[in-house]
């Protein structure tokens, strides 16, 4: 697959929607214990209200996980079928979990993940902005309407800033990794990089953003 971004999604035109909204995975919807990828569905939990949040988001906006996945390939970059399988399974459960709080909806939660190690420098792994920008263009989005960024990470809150569109906010949920020391020394050094809202969890910024349109009259 070499640099290419990896995406679980349909193509669809979202007129209708507020916003786009992008949902980091380990550490913001599931457990992640000691920053760990989450690989097999047996060792995957839910954040309490996880779930619940990303119905409250979906029906604000067309919303998307977004998540680095390098243990998806081997030392050259591609993709292991194994993996991707297991990282298939862990999606479909999570997206059966939506639809079973959220029975009426016909739309589909999406996925896009970066598969590459670090050292490969693809573009698409966070902080860089290349899940951002497929997002952006299987939607058709105009990137000067609202996108909103939630993670756990300053590699969540950095997408925002490298990506150079106008509309990008950002939420920091402090589950996962979000109130380790890294977290709060960059945040510390880095002030003009801070995120537009940090929160408790997913829930918490599921409320702040429906908050804000409530709030603007959109």
């Amino acid at each position: 697959m070499g640099n290419q971004v990896a995406a679980i999604s349909p193509e669809l035109n979202p007129v209708s929607k507020k916003a786009l909204i992008l949902v980091d995975r380990d550490g913001t919807i599931n457990q992640c214990p000691e920053g760990i990828y989450v690989t097999d569905i047996n060792d995957f939990f839910e954040i309490p209200r996880a779930f619940e949040a990303l119905v409250e988001l979906r029906s604000i906006g067309h919303t998307a996980v977004i998540t680095n996945q390098a243990k998806m390939s081997d030392s050259n970059g591609i993709i292991i079928p194994e993996m991707l399988g297991k990282f298939t399974s862990i999606a479909m459960y999570i997206e059966n979990c939506v639809r079973m709080i959220d029975k009426l909806t016909q739309e589909r939660l999406w996925f896009y993940f970066c598969p590459h190690p670090e050292w490969m420098c693809c573009g698409c792994r966070k902080p860089d902005p290349g899940l951002l920008y497929e997002a952006v263009g299987r939607t058709h989005w105009d990137i000067n309407d609202d996108i909103w960024i939630i993670g756990d990470h300053y590699s969540d809150v950095l997408v925002a800033s490298r990506s150079g569109l106008p509309a990008v906010r950002t939420i920091l949920v402090q589950t996962g990794r979000g109130s380790d020391r890294d977290t709060v020394k960059f945040f510390q050094k880095n002030k003009g990089l801070r995120p537009t809202a940090t929160v408790p969890s997913l829930w918490e910024a599921s409320q702040y953003i429906k908050l804000h349109y409530v709030r603007s009259g959109k």
